[in-house]
C-alpha cells in the first residue's frame, strides 16, 4: 500500500464516521423530540387529571362538612349514652354489693338462730 492509498482509506473512513455521526445525531434529535413530546402530553394529562381530582374534592367537601356536623350530634348523644351506661353499671355494682352484704347478714342471722342454745 502506498501512502496515497492509506490517505484515501483514511478519507473514506473519516467520511463514513462523519456520516455515521450525522445519522446518529439525527436519530438522537428525533428521539429527544419524541421524548419531549411525550413529556408534554404526560404533563397535560396530569394537569387534566389533577383538575378533575380537585373538582371531585371540591364537590366532596360539602358532604364531608355535613357528615361531620351530623356526626358531632351523634357523638354527643353517644357520649351521654356511655355516661348513662357507666352510671347504671356503677349503680348495679353498688346494688349487687348491697345484696351480697344483706345475704351475708341474713346468713349470719340464720347461723345464729340455728345454733343450739346453751
Amino acid at each position: 500500500m502506498t501512502p496515497e492509498d492509506i490517505e484515501q482509506i483514511r478519507q473514506i473512513v473519516t467520511a463514513e464516521i462523519s456520516a455515521s455521526e450525522a445519522r446518529m445525531t439525527a436519530k438522537q434529535d428525533r428521539a429527544v423530540e419524541t421524548i419531549a413530546g411525550e413529556f408534554t402530553e404526560l404533563r397535560a394529562e396530569m394537569r387534566r387529571e389533577l383538575a378533575a381530582l380537585r373538582e371531585r374534592l371540591d364537590n366532596l367537601a360539602p358532604s364531608i362538612i355535613s357528615t361531620d356536623a351530623r356526626m358531632a350530634g351523634f357523638t354527643r348523644s353517644l357520649d351521654k349514652l356511655i355516661g348513662a351506661h357507666s352510671e347504671a353499671e356503677a349503680t348495679r355494682i353498688a346494688q349487687q354489693r348491697a345484696i351480697d352484704d344483706l345475704y351475708a347478714q341474713v346468713a349470719e342471722i340464720k347461723r345464729r338462730l340455728d345454733q343450739p342454745r346453751q
